[in-house]
Order: C-alpha cells, then structure tokens, then sequence
C-alpha cells in the first residue's frame, strides 16, 4: 500500500517496513529489461514532442536554454527541448545501466518519515537497507554560482493557441541567510505571490485591466549556493499580449519607485505565516524540508520571519499544570484531511466546545444563566498557536483557563495536549471575549458575581489589571 514515487512516497505505519524493503531492492537490484526500457523510450519522446505546440512548454524551454552557462556534458547543462527528443531514442540500455552502476548508492544520503511510525524500527531497518549499498563515484555536491547572463526579449509563435503566456526571469547572487532575503520575499509575496487575486500583478492585469486569466511571481533562493531567481509568468489571449506586458512594466515601476504600503506588509506577513503553519501540517512538505536541510553544514540562518509575527500574537507559554478544567476529546474522521491532519479551522472548534464546557464548570451554563445578568460573551479576537498536527483518533486533553480579567473582557487560554503527553501543547489558543449588555450591545464592566465563581474554580489566579483597564 504506497502511493508516490520512488523518492517520495505514503503509505502506512504497518507497511512502512516493507515499502522501505522494496525502495532498497528497486535501487540495488534493478534489472532494466530491454523491452520495458524501449517503451519507456517511447513514451518520454511521445511526450516531449507534445510539449512542442504548448506555448507554455515553448516559453520555459526558451528561458531556460537563454539562462543555460553550462557547456554540454556538466550535470548542470540544460538540454533544450528539441535536442532532448532527438537524444531520448538514441540513448542505448548499456548507458543506463552503467550509469546505475558508477553513481547509484544509498550509503550516504537522507531519509525523512514523518507520521505514525516506529522511529526505533525505522531507523534500525534504515541502517541495514542502506548502508551498505555505496555508489562507485566519490561524493560532491553539484553547486551552482551566480552567472550573469545578457538581458533579451525573445519571442516564440505558437499559430492557433487560445492563450499566450509571458514569461519573465531574473538571476542575482543571494543566498536565504543574506540579509536582504526577507524583504525580497516580502516584496515578492506582494507583488505576484499570495493566494488566489492578492497580489499587485492580479489586480491589474485581472481586476483591473481585464487582460489576464492568471498571473503570478515566484521567488528562488537557496540555501547552499549564493544564486536567486526571481520568476514572473501571466496568461493571456494573444491579442493582448502587447498591453499586458506594458501593463506588467509599469507596475514594476510603481513598485520600484513607490515602494509598497506598511497594509500590504503586513498582510503579507500575515500571509506568509498562515501558508507555513498549513505547510506544517502536511507530511510531505514536512519530510520534503527535513530531507532538503539536513545536508547543510553552514550555521542557521540568522533571521526569521516568524519572530514579529510571534510576538504580535503572544506567544505566551502554555503549562499543562496551570489548567484545572480538563475536556476529553477524540478527533473524528471528519475533522481531518486525506493524511488524518486536523484541518486547522477545528481547533477553533474545539477551543469554542471547550470555552462552552468551562462555564458549565464554573457553574455558569452558557447562554442560560448569562441571561438573567442581561450580560452576553462576544468573541473580539482569536489566536491560534499551530506548534504540532493532532492526527485522526488522536485522544487529546483540551484545556481551558481564563487567564486574564480585564475591565469588560475576559481572556481565556486554551492548550490541546495529546494525552498522555503533557509536556507540550500541540496548538495553542487565545480567544479575547467582550462582556456586553445585551440591550444595548455595549462593552459593560464583568460583574462581581462572575469574577468571583471565576476566581473560585481556577487553580492560577487571572490576571486582573486596574480598574478601567479593559
């Protein structure tokens, strides 16, 4: 039961012993029919050809022959695409299989799972399969350097495409640890990045202008070789290929000469934050970075862009032995994805069943005995701390406390601990009420009667500034 590829691939913990049995015998012990290897053959130049009538193959293949320094025969060589359908066929099985012979080896590399599995068995099993498979060629690592290459426009007709794309590539010597890679990646994510219409270059070439069906920038730096590249692309139909790219220069401009707003920065950051909690719950992109850092000797990067972000939202520390109310819950099926990883927005859910639990608790049902108090709980922020994945079946404490009282708000404190484990939550929630009359909708001070129950029930004491702080 795996799903993927050779390099990359899902499967169960029962199975994971097996899977990594037959990934060692594929690569050790792969035999190369001849038959199979001529429909292979056949089929990659079927499908290079195809590519010959796409615009959009046309105009990557045409930017990255145009950005190629490398003679034929270096490793970092690009093949144009009509050379690569011409050599495919020509290519005899007796290369291959020396090629396999001279350079494959498991013997040194790096190996990421991450889910359910027995790391102790994992990595047991890891150090028979393959240690002992060596490649014959010594090792090194294939680098690359910043290259400057001459400034072009190059244009490719494709006759009888719905669609047109534009394409746009500049190189320049940056490294992630720089110091300008933040900004840059900002800069970026205003520009052509973000999701879905969020970007400048989609405001105005779809919103605005109405030329583009897709448009975006993509930015490339690395961690090893002090080399970036930063990408544009849009779609467009062909009559308006001439005004779209006017339009994409004079936003460059804007962009350059103006500078971007302290709003977008911030929503960018925003942004940024939110996509790598996401990407933080994804098995794949999590074992994808393990495997892509591991190699990296230099000393860590000396910035991070979560650092703000984590103060902004009080990052505050989360003690399991502060909690008195303690709420069972088990993860259903429905709260997760196709990996078994909670989708993020339950957590707000379960925060919610919790914050309701609570005053059950403490002997104020809500929203029953909140009523003859004319007084009513509006939710004015919520914060959620993604540090780790609670997983399908999971049995987890959601712990609840309010941990500050202020003039006419009430700060409840949330920690999901998976049970048993208590040394650390697994996602962290701050849910900021506003205590209302109910008559008039309008902030009034928490009663008495309430901070008293409150006070009574918690283990910690809440915080309870001044009077007419809020």
């Amino acid at each position: 039961q795996m799903t993927g590829g050779l390099l990359g691939f899902q499967t169960t913990r029962e199975n994971l012993p097996d899977a990594l049995r037959l990934l060692a015998h594929v690569m050790k012990d792969a035999s190369f029919p001849a038959d199979e290897y001529a429909q292979l053959q056949g089929q990659i130049a079927t499908g290079l050809a195809s590519q010959l009538d796409n615009p959009e193959a046309r105009a990557r293949d045409a930017m990255s022959s145009h950005f190629n320094t490398y003679p034929p025969g270096d490793p970092r060589h690009y093949l144009p695409l009509k050379e690569r359908i011409a050599a495919v066929p020509k290519l005899p099985l007796d290369a291959v299989r020396a090629y396999h012979r001279d350079f494959y080896g498991t013997a040194r590399g790096e190996v990421a799972v991450v889910g359910d599995f027995d790391a102790a068995q994992v990595a047991a099993l890891a150090k028979e399969l393959f240690t002992g498979f060596a490649s014959r060629a010594p090792f090194a690592h294939v680098d690359r350097e910043y290259r400057e290459v001459r400034p072009a426009r190059i244009v490719l007709d494709t006759p009888d495409k719905e669609n047109a794309i534009i394409l746009a590539r500049a190189d320049f010597p940056l490294r992630d640890d720089d110091p300008e890679a933040p900004a840059l990646t900002l800069a970026n994510e205003i520009f052509g990045g973000g999701a879905g219409l969020s970007n400048r270059l989609m405001e105005r070439l779809r919103q605005k202008d109405g030329l583009s069906y897709g448009a975006g920038a993509g930015l490339s730096v690395g961690s090893r070789n002090r080399v970036a590249s930063w990408n544009l692309g849009a779609i467009v139909a062909p009559q308006n290929a001439a005004r779209a790219e006017k339009a994409i220069r004079e936003e460059l401009e804007r962009a350059r000469r103006d500078g971007f707003t302290a709003q977008e920065v911030e929503d960018a950051k925003k942004g940024l934050l939110q996509q790598r909690l996401v990407n933080r719950s994804q098995d794949g992109i999590v074992a994808g970075a393990w495997v892509g850092r591991l190699p990296q000797v230099r000393r860590p990067r000396t910035h991070d862009l979560r650092d703000r972000g984590r103060r902004e939202e009080g990052n505050r520390a989360v003690s399991y032995g502060d909690f008195r109310h303690r709420m069972p819950m088990r993860v259903r099926w429905a709260e997760v994805d196709r990996q078994g990883v909670v989708f993020n927005a339950h957590y707000l859910l379960y925060a919610d069943v919790c914050a309701t639990e609570y005053w059950r608790a403490v002997g104020m049902r809500y929203p029953a005995d909140f009523e003859p108090l004319g007084s009513d709980l509006y939710v004015r922020k919520a914060t959620v701390d993604y540090r780790a994945a609670a997983l399908y079946d999971d049995e987890l404490e959601v712990c609840g406390r309010v941990a500050r009282i202020g003039g006419s708000s009430l700060h409840f404190s949330v920690g999901m601990f998976r049970r048993g484990q208590a040394d650390a939550p697994l996602v962290a929630v701050d849910l900021v009420y506003v205590y209302v009359d109910t008559a008039t909708r309008a902030p009034r001070r928490v009663d008495d009667a309430l901070r008293a129950r409150i006070r009574a029930y918690e283990k910690v004491a809440p915080d309870e500034p001044s009077a007419g702080a809020h």
